[in-house]
């Protein structure tokens, strides 16, 4: 979870991020997040855990991805503009999430 914490601060002092940079840093606490969730919520079932999973990550947005000043857009269009992104996010990482389990499983990640 420190991971997550020093990605937060970094962000926060970004300007000018790009939208791959932003997949990058939301992928990145997919995988942290799969993890601690594997490690943590062991009487979860898979579904539970990747609810779980995508309520943090959705949390995830809202406070480092959505604040994140977007260059060049009024900031009138910016919040209609972060809400689509944030569903277009989310909408991914349900999809990565599951190829995320399966590729750490196959690894033996998770005792």
């Amino acid at each position: 979870m420190n991971q997550v914490s020093e990605m937060t601060q970094n962000i926060q002092r970004v300007s000018g991020l790009k939208l791959h940079d932003a997949w990058k840093i939301f992928n990145d606490a997919i995988n942290q997040l799969v993890v601690l969730a594997e490690q943590t919520l062991i009487e979860l079932s898979g579904p539970e855990k990747k609810a779980e999973v995508l309520a943090a990550l959705a949390l995830f947005y809202d406070r480092v991805i959505g604040p994140i000043d977007l260059p060049y857009i009024p900031n009138v269009i910016e919040p209609l503009l972060d809400s689509t992104a944030k569903a277009i996010m989310l909408d991914l990482a349900d999809k990565t999430i599951d190829s995320t389990v399966k590729i750490l499983k196959s690894l033996n990640v998770f005792k």
